[in-house]
């Protein structure tokens, strides 16, 4: 990934830039994945916050989806996740 480091910095600024404009007590963040982990971690030792952060969990394969050509003949399989959601 190109913007791995970036996206990561990114994420800690915006939970660090709510946490200090709303002046809350303590904060609780949800991560999922290898950028937003680190993000949602990094703004609670910057600001020396009370807070908890949960691991949302991997995400889950996507699911097989087979088109039909108009010629009878299956496609290439392809894994869709958007439409699970």
């Amino acid at each position: 990934m190109k913007y791995s480091l970036p996206s990561r910095d990114l994420i800690a600024d915006c939970v660090e830039m709510m946490y200090n404009g709303y002046a809350c007590d303590a904060v609780i963040t949800l991560g999922g994945c290898d950028k937003s982990v680190p993000g949602s971690i990094m703004p609670l030792v910057r600001c020396n916050a009370v807070g908890l952060s949960f691991y949302g969990g991997a995400a889950l394969p996507g699911k097989d989806c087979r088109i039909k050509k108009p010629d009878g003949k299956l496609a290439d399989p392809g894994f869709v996740m958007e439409s699970i959601g």
